[in-house]
């Protein structure tokens, strides 16, 4: 539209200019003449107004399409507009209007007729061109909804392909900050769950500043001190930081925007404060900003209230051809928000929308037999062509379709719907079956999506009473890849049958209503197979629910009740698991993995809850085996952690870390001088700076015991920062500890401070707390000032900012401290040494000291000047 309007803009600049040019030319005899053109350039004019006006009348006969949805979108009006050139014949003919009717009236030349005549050709021009355009779109259907998808596919990809209001450099630093959580496994227990509030509700967030959430994380590191501090350390768990709220999100009331789990319970003050800086880390768009994601799904609900209108008017057509444009719509939007660098969070709640969309327009399958098949014909399209060019995750949006189908269906039990069940099958088997997929990895995947959608409409056809459908289902699911050497697919099927067969027991243990009492349909769900693939049965079904399946929830599935539930169907799926067992004569598995152990004590439970008279040889049995596999793990496991010797592989990532964190940026410690060599540090043993503390042996050993992984690089930073920390305190605490010049924290006073250094103004440095003080502290021309400054901004202040000459205020004897054990991390002045230390913790521990030698003293001549309100300033 803008090169529209620049290019007519000009050209009517232009002829005007001409017009006015002939025009004085002529007054004064100066234009050739040609011959008499008496009132032609009237006629011309008359002629031109006519034809724009049938031009404007096509266009409002175009206006009739969009009376019919899904036309009637913004994105589509825009481009079948733009299909039909009407944006240039508007333009051109309006332009060309006032042109001719300009030189008519006014400017009447042999040459103004020439430009007349023109604008004339060029208006007749377009309009033919927008006639044919749009007989062509009245005429071809197919062109128009072709025209309709690309243009709405095409908006939709824009909006979502527009960059975030936040930096992407600053997404990936916030991201960092919360990849970084506790180490998997029990390194420590959480005592306290702090929930932070959105400090503003139904408003977009813009940006969520990384610093002043590092500021926030790091107040809750350990504080180094002057003394070593107990001999034994204090224990520390690392506080794990979670983010709920993304740049983008559109906060409610009751939303949470952080939570913080520690294992030390915080004290008021510290609580406070920390929901303070975090929630002062959000920043927001205008109150009347609109999300793409709002703006797609109200194009969405018009698309989706077309379908379900056609349909009731029996507009079998026109509903379909809205459903395949759903279908299209949101696949574009899937593959687009899949290829954006999205959070999990927001994906999950973008992508979960997008269920919802083809759900709630699929509740409509029953108005009549040619609507259910429409519905199934389009699913069938969908998952086909997700398989065939992938995302694999998006073939499970397609599966979902064929489940409340079919339990609509199934439910309603009409005569009318009873070959559709067999369809849906079918057309299950075939894509699980064969697998239509792109690569192996996707087939694999494929397969076991499809085998567990099959699952699910067993489950459905059971719970209704329909066993005639149930059992259909059971045989295809006990069917596939019977004779495929296929290992994946064929422990996918084990461990549906297992999950089947357990929720079959539950509900006729339960005495539900909804249990099936047909011995042949259990009999087709009976797991069999090796041991082996008995207990690895579990673990498949396991993986199968974290990711696409959600059948260990099938037991809550009806309940509306707030209240709690004790959930039971997991033991019924070990009881299922130790029936199978006791038709096998095969040993058992090894015990070399965590999880098979806890499978064997699960198993060993259920048997002795038996009574022992009741038990039979074969029970007991079972029981000797799996208590000798349990007694030998249990034995070996925390005596081969112990064993293991401190890897200096990973004492060397612990210094690597620490480094990478110190070298990170520039340091307060670093801008001053320093004295120090090896001797004169060995004199300054009292004021050593350093930390002392237990960790899980977990981050020092090569291998993995109990699944739990520590990354001993992840601890060096979180050690670095704390050193960085203690340094800045000792050193501002030196500095206001002398004479110093007194200023309020305002713009004004720090500009005037920076002035009147003039040069000397590149030897100062000023330490600020993260985020700045208050007030216009990011300004541009503050900003300006401050550029001969060496800025820092340290965690230690708060309210107040401190400006010094590195020169002559201060002076360090900063080294490695020089004790036993320790060793000098490379490039840094810090030693850190990692001990075996023995206690009665059940699980083995080490112990982490951290050294270094900071003395300090004022400098030859101070230069100080502090700005804050004294009374409320403090280091933390």
């Amino acid at each position: 539209m803008k090169r529209i309007v620049l290019t007519l803009t000009i050209a009517f600049s232009l002829s005007l200019a001409l017009l006015v040019v002939m025009h004085i030319q002529c007054a004064h005899g100066g234009c050739p003449r040609i011959p008499a053109k008496g009132a032609g350039d009237m006629v011309l004019w008359q002629v031109q107004t006519t034809f724009l006006s049938v031009g404007f009348a096509g266009l409002a006969v175009a206006a009739q399409l969009f009376s019919e949805n899904p036309l009637a979108i913004g994105a589509s009006r825009n481009h079948i507009l733009h299909y039909v050139r009407a944006g240039w014949f508007a333009g051109v003919g309006l332009a060309g209007n006032v042109t001719i009717g300009v030189e008519a009236l006014w400017l009447s030349t042999d040459i103004g007729l020439v430009v007349s005549t023109l604008w004339f050709a060029f208006t007749v021009g377009l309009l033919a061109h927008s006639y044919l355009n749009l007989i062509k779109l009245l005429g071809t259907p197919s062109v128009l909804d072709e025209v309709v998808s690309s243009s709405l596919k095409g908006a939709i990809v824009r909006r979502l392909a527009s960059p975030f209001s936040q930096s992407s450099e600053e997404r990936i630093e916030l991201e960092s900050l919360f990849q970084v959580g506790p180490v998997s496994g029990t390194l420590g227990t959480s005592r306290q769950t702090l929930r932070v509030p959105v400090p503003r509700v139904e408003q977009v967030v813009k940006r969520i500043r990384p610093s002043v959430v590092r500021r926030a994380m790091m107040s809750l590191d350990p504080k180094p001190s002057s003394d070593d501090g107990p001999d034994q350390g204090v224990a520390y768990t690392k506080p794990h930081f979670s983010l709920l709220v993304e740049s983008g999100d559109r906060t409610r009331a009751g939303d949470t925007a952080f939570t913080v789990k520690t294992a030390q319970k915080l004290d008021e003050e510290t609580e406070v404060e920390l929901v303070r800086l975090l929630q002062s880390s959000f920043e927001f768009e205008r109150p009347d900003f609109v999300t793409v994601y709002e703006m797609t799904n109200r194009e969405i609900s018009t698309i989706k209230d077309a379908i379900s209108v056609h349909l009731r008017m029996g507009a079998y057509s026109v509903a379909e051809r809205s459903l395949e444009l759903l279908g299209r719509v949101v696949r574009e939007v899937w593959l687009t928000d899949s290829g954006t660098d999205a959070t999990r969070k927001s994906s999950f709640t973008r992508r979960d929308w997008l269920y919802r969309s083809t759900a709630e327009v699929e509740q409509d399958a029953l108005l009549s037999r040619r609507a259910c098949e429409m519905f199934v014909r389009q699913a069938t399209q969908r998952t086909y062509e997700a398989a065939r060019s992938g995302p694999i995750e998006y073939v499970e949006h397609s599966l979902t379709s064929f489940r409340r189908i079919w339990l609509q269906v199934i439910r309603n039990q009409n005569e009318d719907f009873r070959d559709i069940p067999l369809g849906i099958v079918s057309t299950l088997r075939s894509l699980t079956q064969h697998g239509f997929a792109i690569n192996e990895k996707d087939r694999y995947e494929l397969q076991a999506r499809g085998v567990w959608a099959i699952v699910d409409i067993v489950k459905d056809a059971s719970d209704c009473g329909d066993t005639e459908s149930a059992s259909l289902a059971a045989k295809t699911l006990t069917g596939l890849f019977k004779f495929s050497g296929s290992t994946h697919a064929k422990g996918q099927v084990r461990a549906g049958q297992l999950v089947i067969s357990a929720w079959l027991e539950y509900l006729q243990d339960k005495k539900d209503i909804r249990a099936a009492h047909d011995p042949g349909l259990r009999a087709l769900l009976a797991l069999h197979g090796s041991p082996k693939e008995i207990v690895e049965a579990r673990a498949i079904a396991d993986r199968a629910a974290s990711e696409f399946s959600r059948w260990d929830m099938w037991e809550v599935e009806l309940s509306l009740s707030g209240e709690a539930q004790i959930l039971e169907f997991s033991g019924y799926v070990d009881a299922v698991q130790v029936k199978s067992l006791l038709s096998t004569f095969d040993s058992l598995p090894s015990t070399l993995e965590h999880d098979v152990v806890d499978d064997y004590k699960r198993f060993l439970r259920l048997l002795q809850e038996k009574p022992e008279p009741k038990r039979t040889p074969r029970e007991e049995d079972l029981m000797k085996r799996l208590e000798a596999a349990i007694e030998e793990w249990g034995s070996r496991e925390n005596d081969r952690l112990s064993a293991q010797e401190l890897s200096q592989e990973r004492v060397a990532l612990l210094h690597k870390g620490i480094s990478d964190e110190l070298n990170a940026g520039l340091r307060i410690a670093e801008c001053i001088p320093n004295l120090a060599d090896d001797a004169h540090a060995s004199l300054q043993q009292d004021s050593v700076l350093g930390l002392n503390f237990r960790v899980s042996k977990h981050f020092f050993v090569d291998e993995i015991f109990n699944q739990t992984y520590a990354d001993p690089q992840d601890l060096g930073n979180t050690i670095g920062r704390s050193m960085v920390a203690g340094e800045d305190r000792k050193i501002l605490e030196q500095l206001k500890a002398g004479d110093s010049s007194i200023h309020n924290p305002t713009i004004e006073a720090i500009e005037g401070v920076v002035r009147s250094l003039g040069e000397q103004a590149q030897n100062y440095i000023f330490a600020i707390p993260f985020g700045g003080l208050d007030g216009d502290w990011y300004a541009e021309d503050f900003q300006e000032s401050l550029r001969e400054l060496t800025c820092i901004e340290t965690p230690v202040l708060e309210e107040e900012a401190i400006l010094f000459d590195s020169r002559s205020s201060v002076v360090s004897t900063r080294a490695a401290e020089p004790k036993d054990g320790l060793s000098r991390v490379p490039d840094t002045t810090v030693a850190v040494g990692v001990f075996e230390f023995v206690g009665e913790n059940d699980e083995p521990q080490v112990r982490v000291e951290v050294g270094e030698v900071l003395a300090l003293s004022p400098g030859s001549a101070p230069h100080v000047h502090r700005f804050g309100w004294l009374t409320d300033a403090r280091i933390e």
